[in-house]
């Protein structure tokens, strides 16, 4: 009987110890060092808020000669390589150690802001037609980011309406147009 015991006993614990070291190993695997330390909020949970105008419709299509590459994270976890933006022209470092993305205008179509705590973007259009202005910025992403569609679409991202340009769009995430689940647009 004691040698039962004690047979579960050490089961137990080699069972906790594996288990343990599964968990390191793992969380060391989806955790690059060059994304570890970064800082930032994400509004996403958070409901549809103000969020500070910037980001332009205006030079959309002009794409981002990065040839350093920056990981982050996918919706499902998954890590996805994308042009480091960072330090691109027409990108702000903000306070809390989020991004902002593009030509800062006082005629803004679109703001994308980057969420360095949690590798989210979150897409936020600012004038009708809406349809016209997610494209605009889908576009630009794509540039920065020199990824494609299939890509963008595996993102961490939400894409908002400030209750002012549309009441009935307003706190509800629209997608990427190319996307599953995207929502149509005027």
């Amino acid at each position: 009987m004691r040698k039962l015991l004690l047979t579960i006993v050490l089961l137990l614990v080699a069972v906790v110890i594996g288990g343990g070291i599964y968990v390191f190993l793992v969380s060391r695997s989806t955790q690059p060092a060059s994304v570890q330390n970064e800082t930032g909020t994400s509004p996403f949970g958070s409901g549809a808020g103000a969020i500070p105008s910037g980001g332009s419709g205006q030079g959309n299509t002009t794409s981002s000669q990065t040839s350093e590459q920056f990981i982050v994270l996918g919706a499902d976890g998954s890590m996805i390589s994308v042009a480091d933006f960072r330090s691109e022209p027409g990108v702000q470092e903000l306070s809390d150690g989020s991004y902002r993305l593009g030509p800062f205008t006082g005629s803004s179509t679109y703001q994308i802001l980057y969420y360095a705590a949690d590798k989210s973007f979150t897409v936020t259009l600012l004038e009708e037609p809406l349809g016209a202005t997610r494209e605009s910025a889908e576009q630009y992403l794509m540039n920065a980011l020199q990824i494609g569609k299939p890509q963008m679409c595996r993102l961490r991202y939400g894409v908002y309406v400030p209750i002012k340009i549309s009441q009935f769009y307003a706190a509800t995430n629209l997608g990427f147009s190319f996307c599953p689940r995207a929502i149509k647009l005027p």
